[in-house]
This record gives C-alpha cells, structure tokens and sequence, in this order.
C-alpha cells in the first residue's frame, strides 16, 4: 500500500490510537479487517520463539 492513502476511517482508527482509545492489537485488527488482510497469530501459537 505504499504511496496509497489512508481512508477516512483508519485515520480516525489512527488518531484514536493517539488518545488511547484504542490500543495497538485493536488498531491492527481493525485494519486487517478493513483491507480484508489475514490475521497474524503469536509466535508462541505457531511454535516460534516468541512466549508472550
């Protein structure tokens, strides 16, 4: 999406983000869903390093 412009709504989801209305995971959930992208998973879930 390089070069392309953010919409309306995930500039609002941006600025929300900002004011802490909303945290990281929800900003990226609400984007994934917008641009209908697949949802990651945690490391640990898929057996990677990672153990939060």
């Amino acid at each position: 999406m390089e070069g392309s412009r953010s919409s309306d709504a995930t500039r609002a989801d941006q600025d929300g983000f900002v004011r802490g209305e909303i945290d990281a995971r929800q900003l990226g959930e609400r984007v994934r869903a917008r641009y209908h992208l697949p949802f990651r998973t945690n490391r640990a879930d898929r057996g990677g390093l990672g153990t939060r």
